[in-house]
């Protein structure tokens, strides 16, 4: 059975997952609570069981986030396991920075408050 919310974005976001967790959304993400990577194999293992296994997947990308690195793998992942991907994007990014992937039907381009409330991609 798939549960919680998985939290994907830079690092520098933890920051935020930790707060919407503490504020009692069910963040699943535990690379939020890693302070030093000291095996990047077991941090990206656990990461992509935790997205393919989540309720939903929230993708926080800003301008800067560009290229995309292991946050790409965690919605690949997740895709591939059948969860829904809501992208929380400034609309100064385009679909195609996106690769396209706003047009899978999986996936929905929302507002953060809507994500975490879990609007069901049509």
């Amino acid at each position: 059975m798939r549960r919680g919310i998985y939290g994907a974005s830079r690092t520098a976001r933890a920051g935020l997952w930790r707060g919407l967790r503490n504020s009692g959304y069910p963040i699943i993400s535990s690379w939020i609570d890693v302070e030093v990577v000291t095996d990047r194999g077991a941090l990206l293992t656990r990461a992509f069981e935790e997205a393919a296994n989540a309720e939903r997947l929230i993708w926080l990308v800003e301008p800067e986030d560009f290229p995309f690195k292991i946050a790409w793998g965690e919605v690949c992942v997740a895709l591939h396991a059948g969860v829904p991907v809501y992208i929380v994007v400034p609309r100064i990014v385009t679909d195609d920075q996106l690769g396209g992937l706003p047009s899978h039907r999986l996936v929905r381009r929302v507002e953060l408050s809507m994500a975490l409330f879990g609007t069901r991609p049509q």
